[in-house]
């Protein structure tokens, strides 16, 4: 008989490790949804959220993990309580492809996951990010069904597949394509550029302190860097640690004039490699390093028989310059309670109008989001 329970403290998660991770190869879940990662962001991030991780568990084996924390604020006189995939918080480090794990019997996981949520205090659920897959889909409509709900906006996430032999560059658009080829062999020709590859747990860790202090430079004149952020940088070097030490995580690096002028952070997830973190140096701008370092990286997915390289979630131009298709992130966003009366509320059409006249809206809506 399954049953399900709620984990709220970030020390009963620890018991609960080898069975997690268990299942998440099970499923083939990403490598955002190891127990490593989880533990880890909770550790570096639980003063802005609290765990809120919906087990369903037979026996002793878990067969079903939903990954949500809460957050909780003040919005328009009211107490928002807010449940959230772990990865989705502002001002922590973002995951995407976030699914439910489900073992066996999905419709009877689902169940238990529903009555889970039922349960829990609540008037705002955010399931975003989720990889669209059946499984995703048929979770966003139990939640549609039980609750007020509207569908969040689908987000790009390019991919390439890579070809299984033959030139990466192939794939590259023709004018990126050239650029590449031009300085490199320009810089190859005055013995000024070098390619590396760092997979060791120390050098992997040193090469993201580099890239912490090369993003907190160039992004000091344009409003300031996310990584000036302790919790952020520090979690960014023990996860790129902890990554490498089992053997998913590494960083290439391209180095003009001996000096790091790109980084890239990838993430060996089954036949995907996953374009985590990816830095320039301002003083290296100008020989286009970013597209390097990412054609570096494909050409060795290639080579050790990845099938996909993930360039992560946005709509960046680099990724399609570098040949990259859209695949798309789905989501849902549930409200109950005194938010979903509010809701109902303003959308009455003398209120809508008045709303919409004074913006109050758009503030809610941004501190919901930011809180």
């Amino acid at each position: 008989m399954l049953r399900h329970r709620t984990v709220s403290a970030i020390e009963q998660l620890q018991s609960i490790g080898a069975r997690w991770e268990s299942l998440r190869k099970e499923c083939k879940g990403p490598e955002y949804l190891s127990f490593d990662w989880v533990d880890l962001w909770f550790r570096s991030f639980g003063m802005s959220a609290s765990p809120h991780v919906i087990l369903v568990e037979e026996g002793k084996e878990i067969v079903g993990i939903l990954p949500l924390v809460q957050t909780v604020a003040s919005m328009m006189a009211m107490r928002l309580r807010r449940l959230s995939f772990f990865g989705s918080c502002p001002g922590t480090a973002e995951s995407y492809d976030n699914e439910l794990l489900c073992k066996g019997d999905r419709d009877e996981v689902l169940d238990q996951i529903i009555m889970a949520l039922k349960g829990s205090d609540w008037n705002l659920l955010q399931v975003c990010d989720l990889r669209d897959t059946p499984l995703s889909s048929a979770l966003c409509k139990r939640i549609a069904e039980e609750w007020q709900s509207d569908e969040m906006p689908k987000i790009p996430c390019p991919f390439i597949d890579l070809p299984p032999s033959g030139d990466v560059m192939g794939i590259v658009g023709s004018r990126t394509r050239r650029t590449i080829r031009s300085v490199s062999n320009a810089l190859k020709a005055e013995d000024r550029i070098a390619f590396r590859i760092e997979d060791s747990p120390d050098r992997v860790a040193d090469a993201m302190r580099t890239y912490v202090t090369l993003h907190r430079e160039r992004w000091m004149k344009r409003g300031g860097s996310i990584l000036t952020d302790e919790n952020l940088s520090s979690f960014l070097i023990n996860i790129s640690k902890r990554l490498a030490e089992r053997g998913v995580g590494r960083v290439y690096e391209v180095r003009i004039d001996d000096r790091v002028a790109s980084q890239l952070l990838c993430i060996d997830d089954w036949d995907c490699i996953r374009a985590y973190r990816i830095g320039i140096s301002e003083s290296a701008k100008e020989y286009s390093p970013g597209n390097m370092v990412v054609h570096f990286a494909m050409n060795d997915a290639q080579k050790r028989g990845f099938r996909r390289f993930d360039f992560g979630k946005g709509a960046e131009e680099f990724k399609y310059r570098m040949g990259a298709e859209n695949a798309s992130l789905i989501g849902i966003e549930a409200k109950k309670g005194s938010l979903e009366m509010l809701s109902k509320i303003a959308s009455l059409p003398g209120v809508k109008s008045v709303v919409d006249r004074t913006h109050v809206r758009d503030a809610a809506l941004k501190k919901m989001y930011e809180s």
